[in-house]
């Protein structure tokens, strides 16, 4: 796919998504390729949405490389700056300050995120400098778990026993 695009950033949904528009005016979501951010719910959740937000409002045009659609339709890509290259990107800036993480499992090893994340815990940046941090995979993989156990219990047949010695 990896087409590029002339966007404007319109919001900042969280640590790796955001709303773009094109010079046409149609607006896509899209998902930031090779990183995931903590989610809302998570402790470092704000910081990350927040670190976005100072990232793409600091400057006005953003070019904006597709690689990719997910299952959700949204755009996959790189954010980068309007006359830079993707190894300025809004993704690589969320993993070099710590506030995402490098997605392995989706790709990102030919931007180089591997050394951004490296350093990053080198210097304890962001989600590396904090006790207990929990990626953001694993927080949703537990997430599901847990809905999963209380649908399963509200389904399960209850008996109530009342009252009486059994023997």
């Amino acid at each position: 796919m990896a087409d590029d695009y002339a966007v404007h950033v319109v919001r900042v949904i969280d640590g790796d998504s955001v709303r773009v528009q094109l010079p046409d005016g149609d607006e896509y979501s899209v998902r930031m390729y090779g990183i995931d951010a903590p989610e809302k719910d998570q402790r470092a959740g704000r910081d990350s949405h927040d670190y976005l937000r100072r990232v793409v409002l600091s400057r006005r045009e953003w070019r904006l490389r597709v690689v990719d659609v997910d299952r959700y339709q949204r755009l996959v890509g790189v954010l980068y700056p309007e006359g830079g290259s993707v190894r300025d990107s809004a993704n690589h800036a969320m993993v070099e300050s710590g506030r995402a993480y490098w997605y392995r499992e989706y790709g990102g090893a030919e931007l180089g995120f591997d050394d951004s994340e490296r350093h990053a815990r080198r210097e304890r940046a962001g989600v590396w400098g904090q006790q207990g941090s929990v990626k953001p995979w694993d927080h949703r993989r537990a997430k599901r778990a847990e809905q999963r156990q209380r649908r399963e219990a509200a389904e399960s047949p209850w008996v109530i026993l009342i009252g009486g010695v059994f023997k």
